[in-house]
């Protein structure tokens, strides 16, 4: 496994839990809780941004692993993830205009919901497909 995998990894464990935790956050009632929890995933979401540029770095940097094939995997990873992330956003704005309706007010914290949703659907997605792809390539059946 290449230390980018190293990361993608990495990413994908702290955007998967963050996943949990912001799910956790829609079912808590306590405005205690429901901060612990933005602070929690306020520090695992720069954690995970600082990984991804720190992999993205390693990978314009052009190191002797990385070539085409590499370049491929990340370019379809990432479009992928951009995909996801915007269905996501797309499905999490269309539910909460039928939940309010449209002369209805959103709490400015749904919003930063969805942001975060959108931002960690993006991160998981991104690194999972970095993952698969890697091992799709190693069987010689990415195209």
């Amino acid at each position: 496994m290449s230390k980018l995998q190293k990361i993608a990894l990495f990413n994908l464990c702290i955007a998967g839990f963050d996943l949990i935790i912001q799910l956790l956050r829609l079912f808590a009632s306590d405005i205690g809780i429901r901060l612990v929890i933005s602070v929690i995933t306020l520090i695992l979401s720069c954690i995970l941004v600082v990984s991804y540029f720190h992999r993205r770095k390693l990978a314009k940097l052009g190191s002797s692993q990385y070539d085409e094939r590499d370049k491929s995997i990340h370019t379809k990873a990432a479009l992928i993830g951009l995909m996801v992330s915007f269905l996501v956003f797309f499905l999490s704005t269309i539910i909460a205009f039928l939940s309010f309706g449209p002369g209805g007010a959103v709490d400015i914290g749904l919003i930063l919901g969805i942001f975060l949703l959108v931002a960690m659907s993006f991160f998981t997605v991104e690194s999972a497909m970095v993952l698969i792809l890697y091992n799709l390539g190693i069987k010689g059946e990415i195209s």
